[in-house]
């Protein structure tokens, strides 16, 4: 249980970072 929670937690801290870097670049885009 404990295990699963932290790769959880893990997880959904990665994804919040690759939303994060999806967006940057979206607008990297949107401003070249």
């Amino acid at each position: 249980r404990a295990l699963s929670t932290f790769t959880y937690d893990n997880i959904r801290k990665w994804m919040v970072e690759a939303h994060v870097n999806m967006e940057g670049e979206r607008c990297a885009e949107a401003i070249k």
